[in-house]
């Protein structure tokens, strides 16, 4: 929080406590003169000595000569004009730290959009968990438990030793990894027909599987297409696919033949 607004409350605060005290100053609430004195004149944390110390920092909006320094009976008008200043000093404080917080509130808003912008245009990633509301979590593995040389436990900082412990940490927790390395050849018999190729199946299925995507198969597949749906993460609805032009159709379908050869897909 901005140290300036903390200030400001903190001396509402107090100025609350104060006119709390003048107002028990002018009706006594069983309170003797001699005691409310005391309250009032204290050395360094009297109430008047707070009040000239705010009243300082505020370009002594009370005029010095308006604050009493003795309490000298009930009902006192030296402190009805005091309880009106201290209340209108209180209000004056109110107003400019709703003010101050309005604006620190502005400037937030206005950065976290500038973010939202530049992670749409620059980290898509961060833009997408952001408009997700999801939050990436992580675990810093900086140190372990291990043995040394005798046998004894210590305490692995070392980034090296804590990865390698890490490791054979979570080869074994499940217990010892089997000493047996089993292959079609050696697994039991009652597994090792499941585990065979598929006789039946026709090699040449995957013959044509990279070949580029034809009008055919590019009009099936949108008009497969459910209705007032978009797809994953892009929010484009379906609709806008089926109703683009002749060369948008050739577009996308040579962009899909083109990421099938080379195996790259733009992030865009």
């Amino acid at each position: 929080m901005n140290r300036s607004i903390t200030r400001i409350k903190l001396h509402i605060t107090k100025l609350n406590h104060i006119f709390a005290f003048i107002i028990k100053a002018l009706y006594s609430f069983n309170s003797p003169l001699y005691v409310l004195q005391a309250q009032w004149t204290k050395k360094d944390s009297g109430f008047r000595d707070e009040l000239i110390s705010i009243n300082t920092s505020y370009q002594t909006r009370i005029k010095p000569e308006d604050i009493p320094k003795d309490i000298t009976k009930f009902k006192d008008s030296h402190f009805s004009k005091l309880k009106i200043y201290v209340a209108a000093l209180r209000n004056t404080l109110q107003a400019v730290r709703i003010t101050k917080e309005n604006i620190i509130k502005t400037e937030r808003i206005k950065f976290y959009e500038n973010l939202r912008c530049t992670n749409f245009a620059e980290h898509k990633a961060a833009f997408i968990a952001s408009a997700l509301n999801r939050s990436k979590r992580c675990i810093v593995l900086d140190r372990a438990m291990g043995l040394n040389e005798e046998g004894a436990e210590i305490l692995l900082t070392e980034p090296s030793l804590v990865k390698s412990a890490a490791i054979n940490h979570f080869k074994t927790i499940a217990g010892s990894p089997p000493p047996t390395t089993f292959t079609v050849d050696n697994i039991p018999s009652n597994w090792s027909d499941i585990y065979q190729p598929m006789e039946d199946v026709d090699q040449r299925i995957y013959t044509h599987l990279m070949d580029s995507v034809t009008y055919e198969e590019w009009n099936t597949i949108l008009t497969s297409l459910p209705s007032n749906k978009a797809p994953g993460r892009s929010g484009i609805p379906y609709e806008m696919l089926k109703n683009l032009p002749v060369s948008g159709h050739t577009y996308l379908k040579n962009l899909i033949s083109e990421c099938m050869h080379t195996s790259f897909v733009p992030s865009a």
